[in-house]
């Protein structure tokens, strides 16, 4: 199985720590999403197209 166009992703490879933890990568390159179907546990985007987030300090997401 392939990704589609535009799709990209990416194993995050050896890490410092928590290696049993398989973490990965994916981007969207020129790929529209309907806001309908974004996943947005922590963050958000309202009918004028404005980004809001609760998180308030990036080292802070790297816990979640």
């Amino acid at each position: 199985m392939k990704p589609s166009k535009g799709v990209v992703i990416e194993d995050m490879g050896v890490k410092f720590e928590c290696n049993g933890v398989d973490n990965g990568k994916l981007w969207f390159k020129n790929v529209r999403v309907p806001v309908q179907n974004l996943l947005n546990r922590f963050s958000d985007i309202d009918e004028n197209n404005n980004f809001s987030s609760v998180v308030k300090n990036r080292r802070e997401y790297v816990i979640f």
